[in-house]
């Protein structure tokens, strides 16, 4: 994990508030003039440079750490120039500001800052790394498992729990397109050459749903789904496609790591028609192991890499996506959403109570115009947890009491190369262990994620028996060394802030084991 341990010196924020979000080709056109109104002097830094975005369609680009977001502004109520605003905005900052199409720049005037053109005149490093941080616009909260997909090579990965991302780009789509996307808001399309060397930060604004757009009398959820599933054998790959994917799982016990492996998988998709399964080939991997001699219990998720693959609901679909259950599902809530700028079906349901195997609860997001299920969320009925736990344990200890307190699912689909494919899932269970005797227990949480990086569509091959990573196994047993050097060029999904200093100081413990 050495490569979380280079510290960053310099950290860009990225506010994005303006509509569209599109990157500008044309001629850099400065409205350095236009008027932007302010209408109280007890606005922030963040509050000003959202009102200009607004106002001015702008995007600001610059090192958080020379500017204090929540700092009062102390800028005149009343009429400005674009240009008159941001000189009394950082009379008192150091700072300058410089326009690059429709981004405003802002940095140390000792610094030299040039214009993308510019700047693709310097020899090109192999890798470019982008790293930040999607958050709500208004909230400031976190936008967990948002999409960070590069434009037109169906290549990108995902936001972890608390909004972060890491994305590595080859120096030749240094004119590419980033376009960060997550349910419910617009997206963000952004330069990949204006966002490399630092992190940053995007803020997401809430879709608006036009009522033009929706039908005052509302739909009928049941026909809707069974539409789309009608559909979905011609929105889905019928040819086999490799998905080159990052998976993660973990044991937690608090905040502290108990087991975790991390891998970089081939994945052959089969075609969604036919009776071909998936294959894994793993390219990298490592575990983390966290075991104390006097732990009494040994926790172990059986069979994620299979979860993973079985949770592709498209491929396989659990009896809510059936069309034979349809009928029989009540829907709890149906209205719309927006998606990619489009405009989706936001479907939940709730056990129907008709058969045993209602054991699920969730919201399906279903593309108005294509009729494709881009994602689903669905959790297991605290019902069904009370009278099965034993489902979902292969052995249980008897020297403990174990209660599970939920299980939830993800799954989310993107359009690449004219069909949708699988692009992130993710598993989460919850339980409470507590050894006989004692009142109080532990808390524990099990996660296992994936997240498409890469999708190749051209002369694709199944995997040899030998290479194929055996799915059934409990994947953090296998005997995988330690490796430095992990990552290399490949993608990956962020570490949670909790975990990622937990395995710090396991990876600390590793080095100094392998040292002696």
């Amino acid at each position: 994990m050495h490569a979380f341990r280079k510290k960053i010196s310099v950290v860009f924020f990225i506010l994005l508030f303006a509509s569209g979000g599109g990157f500008l080709l044309a001629e850099q056109t400065s409205n350095a003039e236009g008027t932007i109104i302010i209408n109280s002097r007890n606005l922030t830094y963040f509050e000003v440079f959202r009102e200009i975005s607004r106002q001015a369609d702008y995007f600001f680009i610059y090192d958080s750490q020379l500017i204090e977001n929540e700092k009062r502004a102390n800028v005149k109520r009343g009429e400005h120039t674009l240009s008159g605003l941001l000189d009394e905005l950082l009379r008192d900052t150091g700072l300058t500001y410089q326009f690059v199409e429709k981004y405003i720049i802002l940095y140390k005037p000792e610094e030299s800052r040039h214009a993308p053109e510019a700047e693709k005149a310097d020899p090109l490093p192999e890798y470019y790394l982008v790293s930040g941080r999607v958050m709500d616009a208004s909230s400031r909260e976190p936008l967990p498992f948002a999409t960070v997909i590069q434009k037109g090579r169906g290549r990108g990965t995902s936001t972890n729990l608390e909004g972060f991302f890491s994305y590595k780009v080859p120096a030749e789509y240094y004119d590419d397109t980033l376009r960060i996307s997550s349910m419910g808001y617009s997206p963000r399309n952004l330069p990949l050459q204006l966002l490399t060397g630092g992190t940053i930060g995007i803020y997401m604004e809430i879709a608006p749903v036009f009522l033009q757009e929706v039908l005052v009398a509302g739909y009928d959820p049941g026909s809707v789904l069974l539409d789309a599933l009608r559909k979905k054998e011609f929105l889905y790959p019928d040819f086999p496609a490799m998905h080159t994917s990052f998976y993660r799982e973990g044991v937690f016990k608090k905040d502290e790591v108990i087991r975790y492996s991390e891998a970089v998988f081939n994945i052959y998709k089969a075609a969604y028609k036919g009776n071909l399964h998936d294959q894994v080939h793993r390219l990298k991997s490592r575990n983390y192991n966290n075991i104390h001699a006097g732990d009494s219990l040994l926790l172990k998720l059986k069979a994620g890499v299979m979860g993973i693959l079985e949770l592709d609901v498209m491929k396989k679909p659990p009896y809510f996506l059936k069309p034979e259950y349809v009928t029989g599902l009540y829907f709890s809530s149906a209205g719309f959403t927006v998606h990619n700028e489009k405009l989706v079906y936001k479907i939940s349901f709730e056990s129907a109570g008709n058969t045993a195997d209602d054991i699920y609860q969730g919201t399906i997001y279903i593309d108005k115009e294509s009729m494709a299920i881009v994602q689903v969320d669905f959790s297991i009925t605290d019902q069904y947890l009370r009278k099965n736990q034993n489902n979902f344990l292969v052995r249980k200890s008897r020297q403990h009491n174990t209660r599970i307190q939920s299980i939830d699912y993800s799954v989310k689909y993107d359009y690449y190369n004219g069909k949708y494919h699988i692009m992130h899932v993710r598993g989460d269970l919850s339980m409470q262990i507590r050894e006989k005797g004692k009142l109080r227990g532990n808390n524990y949480n099990i996660i296992f994620e994936m997240a498409t990086m890469k999708i190749e569509t051209n002369d694709v091959k199944r995997f040899r028996l030998r290479d194929r990573l055996r799915t059934q196994s409990i994947f953090s047993d296998e005997n995988f060394s330690y490796d430095a050097d992990f990552w290399d060029d490949l993608n990956f999904i962020s570490p949670e802030k909790e975990i990622h200093e937990s395995l710090q100081r396991i990876s600390a413990r590793i080095e100094s084991i392998e040292e002696k």
